[in-house]
């Protein structure tokens, strides 16, 4: 899911990524690198400005935020793991991760 304020979404074409307030997502199951590792360099890359992984994997997740440059490119900075029963900060918003499903075993 990504957060973008309204005002940013009207008119026509694309919306400039850089106005992208958070990116939310639920890391797939057949997939989790490209959450993980992918998403975590490019979502930077782009000015995204805080990203949030949750994990039914494991009913855990982070938060990464505090976008800095790198010899390598812009990076988040910082991390803040959480599990879920935790309410967890996202941007302006607290969501609580109380009975979040998980995948099956």
């Amino acid at each position: 899911m990504m957060v973008i304020a309204e005002a940013d979404m009207e008119g026509e074409g694309a919306f400039d990524p850089r106005t992208v307030i958070a990116a939310i997502e639920v890391v797939s199951r057949s997939n989790p690198e490209n959450d993980w590792v992918s998403k975590v360099r490019d979502y930077p890359l782009l000015g995204i400005p805080v990203y949030a992984l949750f994990d039914p994997r494991s009913a855990s997740g982070a938060i990464k935020t505090d976008i800095h440059p790198t010899p390598d490119g812009p990076r988040y900075a910082t991390r803040k793991d959480f599990v879920y029963g935790e309410p967890v900060t996202v941007a302006d918003w607290t969501i609580p991760t109380d009975g979040l499903p998980r995948y099956p075993a």
